[in-house]
């Protein structure tokens, strides 16, 4: 925490570090390397991989509820959809979210069979409804990007880039899916 003056604080997450093997070698990775790394592997469609790498991930308590929303969209991927409600639950308490976490798993069946615009339109009205998840934005913009709507999917790339913290994960992730494609943030 930094103090700013007596009556205001400003809360910044503790830098995280994860051991990685690499064949034979182990390599110290950020959060923010490893949920980019992890996210990669979602839109290769390796979800077995991936779900391990968010696990890793949803175990750090002050990040926020991304790596738990990308975990629990890799469960239904791999139609474990007992195992994306769940996360889903712990990470998007009805208190805080409303039914967002319902929603959410909802969404994730609908698109493993496929029914993608069903999923762009209930997916746009969440994330304008909560911007304070990024990863909404994330998805949509992954989302889009498989469905061939490129121009559409970087709005929604650069709109979690807006949303996150400047140096957050998602921001981090979603900004390279830009550069990887020849663009920027503000482009």
């Amino acid at each position: 925490m930094i103090e700013t003056n007596p009556s205001e604080t400003v809360c910044t997450p503790k830098p995280a570090s994860f051991t990685i093997r690499r064949g034979d070698r182990c390599e110290q990775w950020s959060f923010e390397t490893l949920f980019d790394y992890g996210h990669r592997l979602l839109l290769k469609g390796k979800y077995e991989v991936g779900a391990s790498v968010f696990a890793q991930l949803a175990t750090s308590q002050d990040r926020g509820p991304g790596a738990h929303v990308l975990l629990a969209w890799c469960h239904a991927m791999r139609d474990d959809y007992s195992g994306s409600s769940a996360t889903l639950h712990r990470a998007l308490p009805r208190e805080k979210y409303g039914d967002v976490a319902s929603r959410l798993h909802d969404l994730f069946v609908l698109w493993r069979v496929g029914l993608f615009l069903d999923v762009k339109n209930e997916l746009t009205q969440l994330a304008s409804a909560h911007p304070e998840l990024p990863s909404l934005c994330l998805l949509l913009g992954d989302l889009l990007k498989a469905c061939g709507a490129d121009k559409l999917s970087r709005c929604f790339y650069r709109r979690a880039i807006e949303l996150d913290h400047p140096d957050g994960a998602i921001s981090r992730s979603a900004d390279s899916i830009l550069k990887q494609s020849g663009h920027r943030a503000n482009n």
